[in-house]
C-alpha cells in the first residue's frame, strides 16, 4: 500500500525545504500517510503553505525548474 507522502508533490516540496517560513515545516505534516495532521493546523498555516505552494508552482518561478539556490532539485 502506497502512502501519501510517497508520491505527493507537496511532500517532495516540504523535504527541499521549500515551504520554510510557513510554521509548519517542523511539524512534518507533509510526510505523513494523510493530510489529517495538516487539516488540524490553523488557517493562517493553511493559507501561508497555499500562497508558498502557488508561487512555487508558478511558471515564471525559477525555484522548482532546477536553480534553487542551494543547487538542490526535486
Amino acid at each position: 500500500m502506497y502512502t501519501f507522502s510517497e508520491y505527493s508533490i507537496i511532500s517532495a516540496i516540504d523535504k527541499v525545504g521549500l515551504l520554510n517560513g510557513t510554521r509548519e515545516e517542523a511539524k512534518n505534516v507533509f510526510l505523513a500517510t494523510s493530510l489529517n495532521r495538516f487539516r488540524a493546523l490553523s488557517r493562517p498555516i493553511w493559507y501561508a503553505v497555499r500562497s508558498r505552494l502557488q508561487y512555487l508552482l508558478n511558471a515564471e518561478t525559477p525555484t522548482l525548474l532546477g536553480k534553487h539556490k542551494e543547487g538542490g532539485k526535486l
